[in-house]
C-alpha cells in the first residue's frame, strides 16, 4: 500500500533555510564562509520530492514521461527564461566583449542545463574570478536537471524489471558517494564539485527518504523531535564549521545532507518543523526560493563588475533587497499564474511548446554571442577596444615554433617547449609567467634567440614541488620531469649560454598554493616552505652553472589588487569612475617583502647569478601602473598582456645589452 505525499509547509521552510544560507554566503563570503552548504540541502529536498512523485506514480501505474517532463518544464523554464533574458539585456549595455562572449556561452549552457560541465571545463589556472560570471550559480540547476532526466528512466527500468526501488537508490547513493570521496582523495576538486556523478548521492539521500515516507511511514514517525533537533544541529554545524575550500563535498557534505535528511524524516508534526520551519515567514521565503536563487547571484555578479571588483556592504544589502523584490514579482506574476494551468490541457501543451521554443531561441542567441566574440561593436565595449587595439607585427626573423618542430626535441607531458631559433642562446624556464616573458620575443623590435620551457604553477625545482589547489595529485611531480628535461636540453645545446628563471614569486605563498617535498603531498609549514624556496632555487641554479650556463633570475612584477577590467571605464558604472590605474609602490613592495627577502637570500648564496628587477618597468618611485594611455599591461591580476610582455622584454633586452644590474640585491 502506498501513501500519497501531501504538501508539507516545513519543507518550504527548509528551502528557506537553504536559500538564506546561499544568499548570505554570496553577499558576505568573509562572514558566512560555510553557508554554501545550502545547495546541498536543496539537493536533498529535490531528491525527496521528485522521487516521491515518481515512486508513487509508477506504483499506481499512472507514470507518464511526457507528463513528468511537462511539469518540470512548466516549473523550471518560465523564471529561468526571464532571468536569462534580463541578464543578457543588462550585459549588452555593461559588459566588455570577452565578458559578454562568456555570458553568451553560459546562457547557452544554462538553456541546455549543462552549466556545471561548462564551468568544470573553465576551471583552471587562467580562469577568471567566479564573481565575474553572472550565471555561475546555474551549475546546481544543471545537476538537478540532469537528475530529472536520468532518474525517471532508471526507476522506470527498475520497475519494469521488478527491481527494488530502495535497493537501486541505495546502490546509486553508495556508488556516487564513493566516487565523490575518490575524486576528493585524488585532488580532482572540480570533478568532485561539478560532476553529477559525485553529487547524485545527495539527491539519492532524498530518494531513500521518499521511499521510506511512502512505504515505512511508521518507521519515520519514531522520535520526530529528537531527529529534528539532531538534523537542525547538523545543518547549523555545517553552516558554522565548514569553510570555502577545496575537496568538497567529500565527507564534509554529510553534515548538511544528513541534517536535511533527519529534518525531513522528522515530519511536519515535530516541534521544530511545525513552529520554526513551518511558520508563515519561512514558508513564504521557501515559496520564492527558486526565483530568489536565480536572481540573487545575477545581481551580485553584475554589481561586482560595475563596482570594479568590489562589493560594498551597502551594495550587497541593496542587492539582497532587490533580488527579493524580483523573486516575489516572478513568483506572483509568473510562477503562480502558470501553476494553475494543467499541463495535459490544450493550453498547457501550447504553453510548454512555447517555453521550449523560447528556451531554444535564447540558447541560440547565446551561441551566436559567443562565436561573435561578444559583438565588439557595442557601445559598452568602446573603452575596451581602445585599450586592446594596440597590435604588434611579428618579427619574421624570429618565428616561434614548438621545440619538436624547430629542433626535433620530443615533447614530454605537461611541458610547453617553444623556440624561435635553431641556435637558441637563452633558455627561459618557469611557470606561466615564463610564457609572458617569451611571448613578446617574436614581436617587432625584439631580437632574442631563445627557447622556452614552461609549465603552469611550476617552481623549477628538483626536490620540491608546488601544487595549486586545482591540480590533481599526479600532476605535482610532473614539474620535476620538466625541469630535468630542461637540464638535458641545456646540456645538449652549447649555444644556450644563459638560463632565465621566471616564476610568479609571492604567489607560491598564498592560501591556494603550497610547497611539498617531492614524493609527499603534505604541505610544508610557512617557515619550511620559505627554506624550500631558497633551497630549491639554489639547487637548480648550481645545476645549470655546473653545465657552464649563466643564470638570470627575473624577479616578480607587481600583481594587481583588482581584475584588469576594473581599470577600464565602463559605459555604465555604479561609481563615478573605476579603480585608479595605479597602485602605490609602497603597497606592492610590502606585498612582495617576504618574497624579496627570499630572493636576497638566494642571491647571497649564489653570488654569480644576476637578478633582473621588474618593478622599475611598471613603477616609478611612488606609483605602479596597470596600463598606459593605449593598452592594459595585464590579462588578469598577475599575467601580462601582449603590451605588458613587450614592455618587459624590451627593457630586459636593453638590460642584457648594457649589462646593468638595476636591482637592490
Amino acid at each position: 500500500m502506498t501513501v500519497k505525499s501531501k504538501y508539507r509547509p516545513d519543507i518550504d521552510g527548509l528551502r528557506a533555510v537553504a536559500i538564506i544560507a546561499v544568499v548570505l554566503f554570496h553577499a558576505f563570503p568573509a562572514k558566512f564562509k560555510s553557508a554554501y552548504t545550502g545547495v546541498d540541502i536543496f539537493f536533498v529536498i529535490s531528491g525527496f520530492l521528485i522521487s516521491s512523485i515518481i515512486f508513487n506514480d509508477l506504483e499506481h501505474k499512472k507514470f507518464s514521461f511526457i507528463d513528468f517532463y511537462s511539469r518540470r518544464i512548466k516549473r523550471i523554464f518560465p523564471a529561468l527564461i526571464v532571468v536569462l533574458v534580463s541578464c543578457y539585456g543588462v550585459g549588452w549595455f555593461v559588459l566588455f566583449s570577452d565578458e559578454f562572449a562568456q555570458l553568451g556561452k553560459h546562457i547557452a549552457g544554462g538553456t541546455a542545463f549543462l552549466s556545471n560541465f561548462i564551468l568544470w571545463a573553465e576551471a583552471g589556472y587562467f580562469d577568471n574570478t567566479s564573481d565575474s560570471k553572472p550565471l555561475l550559480h546555474l551549475w546546481s540547476l544543471g545537476i538537478e536537471e540532469q537528475f530529472y532526466i536520468l532518474w525517471p528512466f532508471i526507476l522506470w527500468v527498475s520497475y519494469t524489471r521488478h527491481k527494488s526501488f530502495l535497493g537501486v537508490t541505495i546502490l546509486i547513493l553508495l556508488a556516487s558517494f564513493f566516487y565523490n570521496l575518490t575524486a576528493v582523495f585524488k585532488h580532482l576538486d572540480e570533478l568532485a564539485f561539478f560532476s553529477p556523478l559525485s553529487r547524485f548521492w545527495e539527491l539519492m539521500a532524498g530518494g531513500i527518504l521518499a521511499y521510506l515516507n511512502l512505504h515505512k511511514p511508521n518507521l519515520l514517525n519514531r522520535m520526530p523531535n529528537i531527529k529534528a533537533i539532531i538534523g537542525l544541529t547538523l545543518i547549523i554545524l555545517g553552516l558554522l564549521v565548514l569553510r570555502k575550500q577545496t575537496g568538497y563535498p567529500g565527507y564534509r557534505g554529510l553534515l548538511p545532507v544528513v541534517g536535511a535528511f533527519l529534518l525531513i524524516s522528522a515530519g511536519p508534526s515535530a516541534w521544530i518543523n511545525r513552529y520554526v520551519l513551518g511558520n508563515q515567514v519561512m514558508v513564504a521565503i521557501g515559496k520564492i526560493s527558486y526565483p530568489l536563487y536565480l536572481w540573487h547571484w545575477v545581481l551580485f555578479s553584475l554589481l561586482w563588475i560595475l563596482e570594479g571588483g568590489t562589493l560594498a556592504t551597502m551594495t550587497a544589502l541593496v542587492a539582497i533587497l532587490l533580488s527579493t523584490v524580483l523573486a516575489i514579482g516572478t513568483y506572483l506574476l509568473i510562477e503562480r499564474p502558470l501553476h494553475l494551468i494543467n499541463v495535459t490541457s490544450t493550453q498547457g501543451k501550447k504553453l510548454n511548446f512555447s517555453l521550449i521554443v523560447v528556451m531554444m531561441f535564447i540558447g541560440g542567441v547565446g551561441v551566436l554571442t559567443y562565436y561573435q566574440n561578444g559583438f565588439e561593436a557595442r557601445l559598452a565595449n568602446k573603452y575596451a577596444q581602445q585599450y586592446n587595439a594596440v597590435a604588434f607585427l611579428n618579427d619574421q626573423n624570429y618565428p616561434s615554433k614548438t621545440c619538436q618542430e624547430l629542433l626535433g626535441i620530443d615533447p614530454i607531458p605537461n611541458e610547453r617547449c617553444e623556440a624561435n631559433s635553431k641556435n637558441p642562446q637563452y633558455m627561459i624556464l618557469g611557470d606561466s609567467h615564463a610564457d609572458d616573458v617569451y611571448e613578446s620575443i617574436s614581436l617587432s623590435g625584439s631580437s632574442l634567440p631563445a627557447l622556452k620551457i614552461a609549465k603552469n604553477n611550476m617552481l623549477p625545482f628538483i626536490d620540491y614541488v608546488s601544487h595549486y589547489a586545482r591540480d590533481s595529485a599526479d600532476h605535482y611531480g610532473k614539474s620535476i620531469l620538466v625541469v630535468n628535461n630542461a637540464l638535458v636540453i641545456a646540456n645538449k645545446y652549447p649555444s644556450i649560454t644563459t638560463v632565465i628563471l621566471v616564476t610568479r614569486g609571492e604567489g607560491y605563498f598564498t592560501k591556494e598554493n603550497a610547497i611539498s617535498k617531492m614524493g609527499s603531498e603534505e604541505k610544508l609549514s610557512s617557515g619550511d616552505s620559505e627554506n624550500a624556496f631558497v633551497e630549491g632555487y639554489s639547487d637548480v641554479i648550481r645545476r645549470f652553472q655546473s653545465l657552464g650556463k649563466r643564470v638570470v633570475f627575473v624577479s616578480a612584477w607587481p600583481e594587481l589588487e583588482h581584475p584588469p577590467h576594473s581599470f577600464i571605464p565602463r559605459a555604465i558604472s555604479i561609481k563615478s569612475g573605476t579603480h585608479d590605474d595605479v597602485m602605490t609602490r609602497e603597497s606592492v613592495e610590502n606585498k612582495q617583502r617576504n618574497y624579496l627577502r627570499l630572493v636576497t637570500e638566494i642571491k647571497r648564496l649564489n653570488p654569480e647569478i644576476t637578478v633582473f628587477d621588474t618593478l622599475p618597468i611598471f613603477c616609478n618611485d611612488s606609483i605602479c601602473f596597470a596600463k598606459d594611455d593605449k593598452s592594459l599591461f595585464y590579462t588578469d591580476e598577475n599575467h601580462l598582456s601582449l603590451t605588458g610582455s613587450r614592455r618587459l622584454m624590451l627593457n630586459f633586452i636593453s638590460w642584457l645589452q648594457d649589462n646593468k644590474k638595476r636591482v637592490p640585491f
